[in-house]
């Protein structure tokens, strides 16, 4: 009898085998694995745009830190205020406020139901955000002064630059009606996971800024501010060109009215949640803010300042897209897991918060020795002012409240996915006003500006994390809370 002959037809080589290949080809096989995770693709997506703006933000800060101490410290001081109205009442209010009640409504119902209660909000929102940039637009001046140091105006005044200094606010003041937008259309973005727009749209504004710049003269404030602007502008166009082509739709404006008469509780709900969530400030808002009070006149320490911030918020970077990716995906999962294994949740939660946190604690080493050769690169690139020394003191003093920003950051979504609304208000406060407190003391105390509001920065961010925690482990430990151990499960399950 013939033996069968075997076939030895060439075997396909597996990207991950048993151990007997080489060890290369293991990493790189469990490097592909992750590659198919989604929420790994969009953190990679978004960190590289992001990247990209970065580079953009690191050649502006470049060419304002070459104008003369005056021009820089006028025209970053003067984007605040319009600065606090965009943070605050805008990016990260809309977002927090409709995000959640959208991603409910998409759940319950479909997406044109959700894409019909953001056309809703979309007036209104408007409305809002005009009328309070026409209250700072008529009382800017007296604004400014309010917050900016007597040393600082009185430079100001002395110099004739009131009216530059006013003018430049008022221009940049245009600003947050074209970053409402961007919000609103961003949550539409953010639920249908398309996140690449959020960077790409950055980078268009740092297009606009950095145009300003160029085609200023050595005090071109305005052209500086009306180059932000627009550039603002491009990337509001950007977010609704990108949302119409993923499926949003102006139709169902034309019954605005039966829209209310629809989504009524989710209407009042949205701005049940959106008036108080308008004194949410963050630590790093407020530091742009307390260094324009406590500055020591025009010695540049407000151009060192911002230049030692966005040194610092380089590694940054990361844990924005993380934020960013994982916001809806929590809040996806609480709206599925909340009333039958809300354990889910809390598995995937802890390993979030872990994970950020190692990230940012070797990022934190890295920033910190990655300071020096930055500000190398700033005066390679073109001499700018005297200040390499303070700029990388101030970024490394900075650094280290790098993991506190970073968990703050990941933990504040949790209370904005369970539609909390006292509790982070409460939060905010409690840790801005020590760290205005904290922020003045050591000014009076004869201690530099910049060190001052670093330590008062770290302050906010440290109290912040720690009533976080304290918050959410009371709501861990409630007694309806089921299937709790899943929390300790080093891989909850996929959802």
């Amino acid at each position: 009898m013939k033996l069968p002959i075997k076939d030895h037809k060439p075997r396909k080589l597996a990207l991950v085998d048993d151990g007997s290949k080489k060890p290369g080809s293991k990493i790189f096989g469990k490097f592909l694995e992750l590659l198919k995770n989604d929420n790994i693709k969009s953190v990679i997506i978004v960190t590289g745009f992001l990247l990209i703006r970065k580079i953009m933000g690191f050649l502006r800060g470049v060419l304002i830190y070459q104008k003369d101490e005056i021009t820089s410290d006028i025209i970053i001081a003067a984007s605040k205020i319009p600065e606090i109205i965009t943070i605050v009442l805008v990016m990260g209010t809309i977002l927090s406020s409709l995000l959640p009640v959208a991603s409910r409504i998409k759940e319950k119902y479909d997406d044109k139901q959700m894409v019909s209660y953001l056309n809703m909000m979309l007036i209104p929102l408007i409305l809002v955000v005009l009328g309070i940039s026409a209250i700072f637009f008529t009382f800017t001046e007296p604004i400014l002064k309010t917050f900016t140091s007597q040393s600082f105006w009185s430079e100001l005044e002395s110099r004739g630059l009131i009216f530059d200094f006013v003018w430049t606010a008022k221009i940049l003041l245009l600003g947050p009606v074209f970053f409402a937008l961007q919000a609103l259309f961003g949550v539409f973005l953010s639920i249908k996971k398309r996140f690449f727009v959020y960077s790409l749209a950055g980078i268009v504004a740092n297009v606009g800024t950095i145009g300003g710049i160029l085609l200023s003269g050595e005090q071109g404030y305005f052209t500086m501010a009306w180059g932000m602007t627009i550039g603002a502008g491009g990337a509001a166009l950007l977010y609704w060109i990108a949302s119409l082509y993923f499926g949003f739709s102006h139709k169902s404006l034309i019954n605005i009215r039966g829209l209310y008469k629809k989504f009524k509780p989710d209407f009042w709900s949205t701005w049940k949640r959106f008036i108080p969530r308008m004194f949410l400030i963050s630590g790093m808002i407020a530091s742009g803010v307390l260094i324009n009070m406590v500055a020591d006149g025009m010695s540049g320490q407000i151009t060192a300042f911002e230049i030692a911030i966005s040194i610092q918020s380089i590694f940054f970077v990361l844990i924005t897209s993380v934020g960013t990716v994982l916001f809806p995906n929590l809040s996806e999962l609480w709206n599925k897991h909340k009333d039958k294994n809300v354990g889910v949740f809390w598995g995937r939660f802890r390993v979030y918060v872990t994970n950020v946190a190692l990230i940012t604690i070797l990022g934190a080493v890295v920033t910190f020795f990655a300071a020096d050769v930055v500000m190398w690169l700033f005066e390679r690139l073109g001499q700018g002012q005297d200040s390499r020394k303070y700029i990388v003191y101030l970024s490394r003093l900075l650094t280290m409240s790098l993991l506190f920003q970073a968990l703050s950051e990941i933990i504040s979504k949790y209370f904005y996915i369970r539609e909390r609304i006292w509790q982070p208000v409460m939060i905010s406060l409690t840790s801005l006003v020590l760290q205005v407190v904290t922020t003045f003391l050591l000014a009076n105390s004869g201690y530099d500006a910049g060190f001052a509001v670093g330590v008062g920065l770290f302050v906010n961010v440290f109290v912040n994390v720690l009533i976080s925690f304290i918050f959410i482990k009371a709501d861990y430990n409630k007694p309806k809370i089921v299937n709790k151990m899943i929390l300790w499960d080093k891989n909850p399950t996929q959802t």
